[in-house]
This record gives C-alpha cells, structure tokens and sequence, in this order.
C-alpha cells in the first residue's frame, strides 16, 4: 500500500489558490449594496466549489505539532485520510486505533479540566489555538506514535521488565521537587498520573530501542576521541588534552553519559525513519458527529474569509452583513 502524504502549508495554499483561479483586485469605494453581494458570491462559490479551500487553510493554519516519535531530526509528513472502516481513526500496519479511543482521551482531558460547559469548552479551545480537527489529530497521532514504538520492540525483540520500566521512572522523578513538576503540569494539561505512567513504559521501550540499535558504538576508539572533542570544547582547562587519561573521571563519566544518551536518541530515530519507510499509517477523515466539536471552529473559518476579503481590499470590521453572511455559510455557525 502507498501511503500519501498532506503537502507543506505553502503548497496547500498555492494549490488552494490554483483552484480558486487568478483573484481580481476590487476597490475599496464600491457601494455597501454591492460589497454584500461580493460577499454572497464568495460565500455562495466557498459553498459549491470553494468551502474545502477555507478549510485547507484553517487546517495549515492550525494544524497539529509533528510527531516527535516518528523522526525527531526531520521533517514529519502526514498521511492524507484514507477509506478506513467505520468507527476506526487510524491505523498502523493494519493494526487499528478505534475512534472511540480518541474520543474517550479528548472528552477525559475535558472533564478534567473542568470543561464540560461548551461555551468554557470554546473559550479554552481558542486560547490553546485548536479546533475540533487539529485536537483529534494530536490524540490520533499520539496513538499512531506508540503503536509505532510498540512495533518496532516488538520486532527486535523488546521486552521491558517492571524493573526496567521503574529505572526509567526513577531517572526522571526521583528528585522530589521533578515529581512535583510533573503533578503540577498533568494538571494544567487535564491527564493522569497514570496515563503519564503509561507514556513512561513507550520512553522505556524507545530508550532501549536507541540502545539496540546502537550495540557496539560506545567500546571504539572513535567513541572516545568524540568524548575527548566535546570536553576539549567545552572546558578550555582540557583544551590541549591528547587523551581521556589527562581528565578528571568524574567529568569523563559525565560527558560519556550525555553523548551516549544522544547516540542513543540519533539512534532511535534513524531506526524509526527506515522503519516507516517499510509501514503503512493512515487516518480516517473527521466525523460531523463529535462530542468534542467546538464553536472554535467557525471563529478560525471566519477569520480565514476576512483575511481572503482583506486581500481584495474589502475591509467590513466586526459585526453587520459579514457576520449575518457568514452564520448562514456551510458549518459556519454555532451548532
């Protein structure tokens, strides 16, 4: 199976600006009667040829961070939605990620956060710069990273015990005020102690996956000297050492550690960039129907039809016609 992929931001509009044609410029002086019905025209084109072109843009405009797990050093690209089952959000190597899993996070994270009231719902929507698409994107390609992650354990072989998956509890948190941190900052995101526990178990696995994957590296001459490099440079009293022997151990053992979790990490996303280039990840297209959906939604369309009038010259400040326009425009209004 091909896996596509959604252009870059500046090749979605240029391709959005290809359908819509050459734009005419119109003056600013033209008589209010017939601003409005530029408007209508507008609307009415968005409506039967043109609405996909709002909605490509709100979409770059706020479009979900990369999944760091995928390729954490390049550019992610995304698969475009496929013709997934119904009830399925995704799927990764024809493993699949039920909607219903997606939708239970999102509506966890809005109960915790005290969000049940819609118009609160909204206002925090807004001021975290999301809308119904790109939140469900975030949760799905959370999901489609840990499969990911999972996957490749699996096939080489990966099996963290309870031991190892408290080491690398204990590496991050053991220091009381890092525990505290944490509870503080689950907080402000709306999750769990335990679903944090659960994202801990898919570092472990990618710790150990950078680890396989880099068996052999560290016990070389090549190793060594870049560990001598990276002191000479950043201790200028060891900026004439020839060898690690004229250092003190304590510092070698610090730099060793720090280059070797960053071997690890370069490590771990390489294996992850061949990996997916062998793999098929898809995601179906959103549903109407969402307990989740948010008015935020035509906030971002709306400004992104001021912006295309802006752009020729038509300038109708908040309120009036516009907005009478644009509640009556295709998934436009409040539901």
């Amino acid at each position: 199976m091909t896996e596509q992929r959604i252009p870059e931001r500046d090749d979605a509009v240029e391709a959005s600006e290809q359908r819509r044609g050459p734009v005419v410029a119109i003056n600013r002086s033209i008589p209010a009667t017939s601003v409005a019905v530029m408007i209508f025209i507008l609307l009415v084109a968005f409506a039967c040829t043109g609405v996909q072109v709002v909605f490509d843009m709100v979409e770059a405009n706020n479009a979900p961070e990369e999944i760091k797990g995928k390729d954490k050093f390049q550019a992610v690209e995304y698969p475009v939605p496929a013709s997934l089952p119904s009830g399925v959000a995704a799927e990764v190597n024809g493993v699949e990620i039920p909607e219903e899993v997606i939708t239970e996070g999102i509506m966890t994270m809005r109960e915790n956060l005290g969000l049940q009231d819609q118009e609160a719902w909204d206002e925090w929507m807004l001021a975290s710069n999301n809308s119904t698409e790109t939140i469900r994107n975030r949760y799905i390609l959370y999901h489609v990273n840990n499969e990911i992650i999972d996957q490749i354990a699996e096939e080489l072989g990966i099996h963290p015990t309870e031991e190892e998956y408290q080491e690398t509890w204990d590496r991050y948190y053991s220091d009381p005020e890092a525990y505290q941190s944490l509870l503080d900052s689950l907080a402000e995101q709306g999750r769990t102690l335990e679903e944090h526990k659960g994202d801990m178990r898919t570092t472990t696995k990618r710790i150990m996956i950078g680890e396989k994957y880099n068996e052999g590296t560290f016990d070389t001459p090549e190793f060594d000297e870049a560990v001598l490099n990276l002191i000479k440079q950043d201790h200028e009293e060891y900026a004439d050492a020839t060898s690690l022997d004229e250092i003190d151990p304590d510092l070698v053992e610090q730099v060793t550690a720090q280059a070797q979790a960053m071997s690890d990490q370069q490590a771990f996303s390489s294996y992850v960039h061949d990996f997916l280039k062998r793999s098929d990840v898809l995601y179906s297209e959103m549903g109407s129907n969402l307990p989740y959906k948010t008015g935020a939604d035509a906030h971002y369309m709306k400004e992104e039809v001021k912006q295309l009038l802006n752009k020729n010259g038509i300038f109708l400040g908040e309120g009036g016609i516009f907005d009478d326009l644009m509640a009556n425009a295709p998934d436009g209004g409040d539901e």
